[in-house]
């Protein structure tokens, strides 16, 4: 009954936090799930509890962008049992972090692995588009030095609407 009690404060602690999180067992089976992850794969928490783990088509659900690749990385992540590792995916619906944290006993035995994922999609926009406003200034600069020698109004409209054009 005290086991019952500490599953289920668990599994009410996990379904509060904001990261879709994962932990698989040292036997390869998914010992806990929260509702976020449920989301993401498109199912419900019952139907992932106790299942055996595949790292292959466990996350197909998500629609992995460069699914090959995006596999054997955590393939590798998931080989090695001795250290945290992360890895940045693409899929259908966003970019995720993936990060992976071995989990141990109290002496220190692999008993293990979390998997906690977090959406990233937002950041990346916000990259991307800071990349391209930075490449749009440093353009406008480059404007303002090519244009500082025009002696003439027809000359800077030419000469500006050229530069624009470029940009």
């Amino acid at each position: 009954r005290d086991l019952e009690n500490k599953g289920r404060l668990l599994n009410l602690v996990l379904d509060h936090m904001s990261e879709a999180i994962l932990l698989v067992d040292g036997h390869g089976k998914i010992a806990a799930v929260n509702q976020q992850l449920a989301g993401l794969l498109k199912t419900r928490t019952e139907l992932l509890l106790g299942q055996q783990y595949d790292v292959s088509g466990f996350w197909e659900p998500m629609g992995l962008a460069q699914a090959e690749t995006a596999i054997e990385r955590l393939q590798q992540i998931e080989a090695d049992a001795t250290r945290p590792a992360q890895s940045r995916v693409e899929t259908r619906d966003g970019v995720f972090v993936f990060e992976s944290l071995p989990v141990h006993e109290g002496a220190g035995k692999p008993v293990g692995r979390l998997w906690v994922v977090r959406e990233t999609t937002a950041q990346e926009q916000n990259r991307l588009l800071l990349e391209q406003q930075s490449s749009q200034l440093q353009a406008m600069s480059q404007l303002s030095q090519q244009i500082a020698d025009v002696r003439s109004v027809d000359e800077l409209l030419t000469r500006a609407s050229d530069l624009m054009h470029e940009i």
